[in-house]
């Protein structure tokens, strides 16, 4: 068996690095590209061959970026494009941030259910329910399931009594 030179092993791993770090730029290049509204790129990006599924280190990814995202009607097509785009490239509808959020949850607190309708139909059927506490001392519950969207506010303590 025949060893490799010290020169080719270093170029494999100079290679490796140099594609890891052409990665990484493109990731953040479609973040950014979302974060501008500028979705035909995003989508070119998508298309061409982006980790849809890539992370910031808050655990945001992609879908979620652009489901927490609140666009003008003019723009809310290419929106709903790029989601779409984004699911069949196998982007994952379940994906959880570092908070447990997933993009059906920003799409519902975003306000757009056309948006929620599209990862409900997308994904597979799930129950999520996001419990926020904010500093009144008042817990909203966000509760999606099968297309059936609720939402409801309770006082702190009637909240375990509604649950059980």
């Amino acid at each position: 068996m025949k060893k490799r030179s010290p020169r080719v092993n270093s170029l494999e791993e100079e290679n490796i690095f140099v594609s890891e770090f052409v990665k990484r730029q493109l990731e953040g290049k479609l973040f950014r590209a979302i974060l501008c509204y500028k979705y035909k790129l995003a989508r070119i990006l998508v298309e061409g061959g982006v980790d849809v599924n890539c992370r910031l280190r808050t655990g945001v990814t992609p879908l979620i970026l652009i489901c927490d995202q609140e666009v003008d009607e003019d723009m809310k097509g290419m929106q709903l494009r790029l989601v779409r785009c984004l699911i069949s490239k196998q982007a994952d509808v379940n994906a959880k941030d570092n908070f447990g959020r997933t993009a059906r949850t920003y799409a519902f607190l975003s306000g757009d259910i056309r948006l929620v309708r599209l990862l409900e139909l997308c994904g597979p059927p799930a129950m999520t329910w996001d419990v926020n506490v904010s500093f009144n001392r008042r817990e909203s519950v966000v509760i999606t399931s099968n297309l059936n969207i609720h939402f409801h506010r309770w006082e702190s303590n009637d909240f375990a009594q509604q649950i059980n």
